[in-house]
C-alpha cells in the first residue's frame, strides 16, 4: 500500500570543523513503521535498525559521506532517501542534500543555530512579560 503522507524526519546537527560534523537524525513517524539508516563512509558502511519514531545521536559524518534511508510498513518500502553531506551547503543551511529517493521529508537545522533562536525567543517573551506587568501596574 503506497503511504500518501511523506514520512518526515528532522537531522539536527553541529559542525565540528569544516567538513565534519555530529547528527542526531529523528523520524516522525509512528512505532509500527521500520526504518533502516546506512552511513555509508570512507571506511566502510554501517547500518542502524530503528522503530518508526526512534533516534539514533551521535553519527559522526564528514563530506561527501552518504546516509541511505529505508522505510517499510508490513514489509513494503513506503519511502527512501539517499542523502550526501555537502559542507559547502551548510552555509545555507543544509547539512545533507538529497540525491534520490521517495516520499522522505527531512528537516534539517544546526543544533547552535536552533539554541540561539530558543534564546531569543524567549527573551522576546520574558521582555513582553515584563511590559504586561508593568502595564497592570500602572
Amino acid at each position: 500500500m503506497f503511504e500518501t503522507m511523506p514520512l518526515l524526519m528532522t537531522a539536527t546537527y553541529v559542525m565540528m570543523d569544516d567538513y565534519h560534523a555530529s547528527v542526531r537524525i529523528k523520524s516522525h513517524a509512528d512505532a509500527a513503521m521500520r526504518l533502516t539508516l546506512v552511513h555509508e563512509s570512507t571506511v566502510g558502511m554501517v547500518s542502524y535498525d530503528l522503530p518508526g519514531n526512534g533516534h539514533i545521536g551521535g553519527l559522526m559524518v564528514q563530506d561527501a559521506e552518504a546516509l541511505i534511508i529505508v522505510a517499510r510498513r508490513q514489509g513494503a518500502i513506503v519511502a527512501t532517501q539517499v542523502l550526501e553531506m555537502d559542507a559547502s551547503q551548510v552555509a545555507i543551511g543544509y547539512l545533507f542534500v538529497p540525491r534520490g529517493g521517495f516520499n522522505v521529508l527531512l528537516e534539517q537545522r544546526d543544533a547552535l543555530l536552533a539554541l540561539d533562536d530558543l534564546r531569543e525567543r524567549e527573551e522576546v517573551r520574558t521582555q513582553e512579560s515584563v511590559k504586561q506587568a508593568w502595564s497592570v501596574l500602572r
